[in-house]
C-alpha cells in the first residue's frame, strides 16, 4: 500500500475557542456543524495529492474539526482520521480579499486514528516518542499532542501550531482559503492565501 505523507498544513485541523473582537456577525453566522460536499483534493508533500473529507462543529466557544483522509480519489477507502482542537481568533475583514476574514487557528490538541493496517504499520515504525506515546492499533485513537506531533507525517505542533486562514461565507457555504501549493501549511501570516481561491465548500449539517 502506498503511504502518503500528511502534514499539519494538509490536515488543517482545529477545534478552537472563538475569541472575536471583530467580525461579531460573522461569528454568529458560522456557528453550527459543517461538512464537505465532495471528495476534496489538496496538495500533499513532494507534489502528491491528498484526498479528504472535512467536518467542523463550531459552537459559542469551541470548534472541533475532523478530517478523514482516504487512499483513493473517490474517498471510498479511509486511511487515517485526524481531529484537532484549540483556540482561534477571527480578525478584521481581509484587506486583500473583499468579503473575507483573516483568522488564526491554534492546534492545541490533536489525535489520530488509523483505519488500515498499512497506515498503522507505518506509524508504528516511527522512532519512540515521535508520533504518539503508545503502539498504534487500527481504529484506536491516540493523542499526538504529547509528542508535539508526528514526525513521520510532518505534523509539528511545536513549530507549526498556528494556521493563518482566510474564511468566508457565500451562498450558505463556509469557505476556507486554498492551501499552499507546495503542500506546506499556512504557519505564518504571510502564507495565508491572498487571493479569492478556496478549498471545497462546506455545507451546514442540520
Amino acid at each position: 500500500m502506498k503511504i502518503q505523507i500528511l502534514k499539519v498544513a494538509s490536515l488543517s485541523l482545529a477545534a478552537l475557542p472563538l475569541l472575536v473582537s471583530c467580525g461579531g456577525g460573522f461569528k454568529e453566522d458560522i456557528k453550527g456543524r459543517w461538512a464537505s460536499t465532495t471528495c476534496e483534493v489538496r496538495p500533499g508533500a513532494n507534489g502528491s495529492s491528498l484526498y479528504v473529507k472535512r467536518e467542523y462543529d463550531i459552537q459559542d466557544e469551541t470548534w472541533t474539526g475532523t478530517l478523514t483522509f482516504f487512499a483513493d480519489d473517490k474517498c471510498a477507502t479511509p486511511s487515517v482520521v485526524a481531529v484537532a482542537e484549540g483556540p482561534y481568533t477571527i480578525g478584521e475583514e481581509s484587506s486583500k480579499v473583499a468579503g473575507n476574514y483573516d483568522a488564526a487557528f491554534t492546534l492545541g490538541k490533536m489525535r489520530l486514528t488509523t483505519k488500515d493496517e498499512g497506515t498503522n504499520g507505518f506509524l508504528n515504525s516511527a522512532p519512540p516518542n515521535s508520533c504518539g506515546a503508545q503502539p498504534w492499533s487500527v481504529n484506536v485513537a491516540q493523542d499526538i499532542t504529547v509528542t508535539k506531533g508526528c514526525v513521520l507525517l510532518g505534523v509539528d505542533l511545536q513549530n507549526c501550531g498556528v494556521e493563518y486562514e482566510l474564511v468566508k461565507l457565500e451562498n450558505d457555504e463556509l469557505l476556507f482559503g486554498a492551501r499552499p501549493a507546495d503542500g506546506s501549511g499556512p504557519c505564518s501570516a504571510d502564507k495565508r492565501t491572498s487571493t479569492a481561491s478556496y478549498q471545497g465548500p462546506l455545507k451546514k449539517v442540520e
